[in-house]
Formats: structure tokens, C-alpha cells, sequence
């Protein structure tokens, strides 16, 4: 690992943070990554999430058949940001939460959030439309949403991202297997 790697490896959140440009009302971070191909075969996907106030971190990761890679670049933030919203409102409950809208910088190596298009990308967002869907709905609830794009392997998070997004699809391989022979069964006895 040469030295200018060593350097990009331990690179401090604060740096990664100001040199996306990220600002400083950030709540949370997202830091996520996907993985696919086409519909013939599974995606998968991983993020980071951290919350600001504590710097906890909490990890999301998942695969689903078939898929493709579009959806495995944006189903790490669906999942994250939709736990993240229920997480928010049983803080609210408890009381431990009085804000209602939280400022969320999601940092990704993929185009997904140019590609998918956008609500006045009527165009490319119609075939997006369920996601836009869901994405307008968090907002909603208090999510204010921006997106940043990072080079590949630029932040040790998406790194992180990247290596459970591709563990997750390849764990779809043995149910895959699986699958295949049920497939191939004329019946399936109990």
C-alpha cells in the first residue's frame, strides 16, 4: 500500500466531511454502496449510517433476487432512511428527540441519484416513480435529504459499504442454489 493509500485510509470523518462538501448542519451520514448487474442475477448493498450527536455508527446491508444494479444502489439508503425514521419517531415518543426535521448528507460513489432522475426529470424519473414516492414521504416526516457524490474508494466508509454490499450478494448464492432445485421439481412435498 503506497503511502498516498495509508493516507486516504485514515483520512478523519471532519476531513471526509469538508472535502465533499458537507456542511455543518449535518444529522446524520450516510455512507453507502451497491452491487448488481442485471435482472438475471441478485444485488446487494451495505451503509454506514452515523448520527452526529454520537458518532455511533450502525451498519445496513442486505440482497434480494433478482435485481439489478440501479436498485442495489439505492436500496442502502430506502432501508437506512426508513429505519431511521421510525428509529426517530420512538425517540420522539420517549422524548428524547424534540426536532422535527433532521438534515441528512447521503455520500455515494454511484450516479444513482442522476440516473434515477428527479422529481422535475420527467423523463428518467417515471420509471422511478416508487422511489421518488417514498423519498418524497420521508421527507414528509422531517428528513431533509442531500446528495453528494464521491469517487470510488475516495472514503474508507464507502470502502466499507462496498465490501457488504458484495458479501450480501454473494451470500444470495447458496438460496439461489436452492432455488434452482425447487425450480426443477415437478412437486414439492412438505
Amino acid at each position: 500500500m503506497s503511502s498516498k493509500q495509508r493516507g486516504k485510509n485514515s483520512e478523519s470523518l471532519a476531513r471526509v466531511i469538508s472535502r465533499v462538501g458537507v456542511d455543518d448542519s449535518w444529522d446524520f451520514l450516510l455512507v453507502g454502496d451497491g452491487s448488481g448487474s442485471g435482472w438475471d442475477i441478485g444485488c446487494g448493498w451495505g451503509v454506514v449510517l452515523i448520527e452526529r450527536d454520537t458518532m455511533k455508527r450502525h451498519l445496513f446491508y442486505g440482497a434480494m433476487h433478482p435485481g439489478t444494479v440501479m436498485l442495489g444502489e439505492i436500496m442502502p439508503y430506502l432501508q437506512a432512511l426508513t429505519w431511521l425514521q421510525a428509529e426517530l419517531e420512538k425517540r420522539r415518543k420517549r422524548g428524547s428527540v424534540l426536532r422535527r426535521v433532521h438534515n441528512i448528507h447521503i455520500l455515494t460513489d454511484s450516479m444513482a441519484n442522476k440516473v434515477i432522475g428527479s422529481r422535475t426529470d420527467k423523463q428518467v424519473s417515471k420509471k422511478n416513480r416508487g422511489f421518488w414516492a417514498i423519498m418524497t414521504m420521508l421527507e414528509r416526516q422531517g428528513l431533509r435529504i442531500k446528495w453528494h457524490h464521491v469517487k470510488r474508494e475516495s472514503v474508507a466508509l464507502n470502502r466499507v459499504a462496498d465490501k457488504l454490499s458484495k458479501l450480501s450478494r454473494r451470500s444470495l448464492l447458496r438460496v439461489e442454489t436452492y432455488a434452482d432445485s425447487v425450480n426443477r421439481q415437478e412437486t414439492i412435498n412438505p
